[in-house]
């Protein structure tokens, strides 16, 4: 009987869902999917949900860029982190993955609460700053 490797399971946000961010987010889950077991978060208006997957992807996240309150796109950012860490205790992940920071203070204590879980973190710095005004 030959030995089962379990995968490893990774959670990627993407809380644009568009654009050349979410481009690079489906092409990076497509390419790692082999080797672990991906979830990627997407807002509903999620631009490749029409292309093939081999990862899961999971509509959970709620879409703020269109949002012109700093304090609504603050309150939607927090709400994410909440769903994001159910879904990462829920699912048993031992990878989260993601590739900016709205709130950096706030993103660094989630970040935080992760490693105290034993929870891996990877960055993938996908812009250093935001180009878009909004």
């Amino acid at each position: 009987m030959a030995f089962q490797h379990k995968k490893v399971k990774v959670l990627m946000p993407d809380f644009s869902g568009r654009g050349g961010h979410s481009q690079h987010c489906y092409c990076l889950c497509n390419a790692l999917s082999p080797s672990v077991d991906l979830t990627y978060l997407v807002p509903r208006k999620y631009e490749s949900a029409h292309l093939p997957h081999a990862f899961k992807v999971t509509t959970s996240i709620e879409q703020g860029y269109d949002k012109r309150s700093r304090l609504l796109k603050g309150a939607i950012h927090l709400g994410n982190l909440y769903r994001i860490y159910r879904a990462i205790l829920r699912n048993k992940v031992a990878i989260y993955h993601f590739h900016d920071l709205r709130l950096p203070v706030v993103d660094n204590f989630f970040l935080k609460l992760l490693s105290r879980k034993n929870i891996q973190v990877v960055y993938t710095a996908h812009n250093i700053m935001h180009h878009e005004r909004a």
